[in-house]
């Protein structure tokens, strides 16, 4: 096809190279930008990522310990046992809990 245009293989892949580094190189990192800015809270210190990420409705403490496959659930950042949890997602049989102290999302998949 490219042959009918005039153009031989390695100027086809130059133009891509050069569509690339002047295109999607520039996006990235655009995107990895605005995620940091995204993260930082309003005193400047970067916030975890699950602070971040949680919904803003997940502010109900559940009443007592979570038990996951009858264990019951510790923070695996700071050991607490005490969560938050979201309103679940129609369609979805996934569980996430937050962590009520650190904020750290526990996310667990059915199985």
């Amino acid at each position: 096809m490219f042959a009918i245009m005039g153009m031989s293989g390695g100027e086809v892949i130059i133009i891509l190279a050069v569509l690339f580094v002047f295109i999607v190189l520039p996006a990235l990192a655009l995107a990895a930008v605005l995620m940091l800015v995204a993260k930082r809270s309003r005193s400047g210190t970067v916030q975890p990522m699950a602070a971040v990420a949680a919904p803003v409705f997940a502010t109900s403490i559940l009443p007592g310990p979570v038990q996951v496959q009858g264990r019951p659930l510790k923070c695996l950042v700071c050991g607490h046992d005490t969560f938050r949890t979201s309103a679940p997602t129609p369609g979805r049989a996934d569980v996430a809990y937050t962590c009520a102290q650190c904020g750290c999302l526990h996310w667990f998949m059915p199985t």
